[in-house]
């Protein structure tokens, strides 16, 4: 599968990526992968962008976490659990 230049799926296109818009692709590329439709080249493709996908939206949560403990008034970070649910 030959990429264009406007192809999110570039390294580079990936890499300038938002959160949301990293997100977004990953929800279309997941889709996609479920349908079982999909020939084993076009998946390692995809699969590829999605693994490039998530290290964008590690890092951009890491810099939005590394914000806001800068932000922070008094340089501490609460980082609060929400409660698990009891198992049914």
């Amino acid at each position: 599968m030959k990429r264009s230049e406007g192809d999110p799926g570039r390294p580079d296109a990936v890499e300038a990526m938002t959160l949301e818009a990293a997100l977004k692709r990953l929800e279309e590329i997941a889709a996609r992968l479920e349908t079982g439709n999909l020939d084993l080249a076009t998946s390692l493709v995809l699969y590829r962008e999605a693994r490039d996908l998530h290290a964008v939206c590690v890092a951009r949560l890491a810099a939005a976490e590394h914000d806001l403990q800068i932000l922070m008034a008094d340089g501490s970070l609460v980082t609060e659990r929400a409660p698990e649910e009891p198992e049914r």
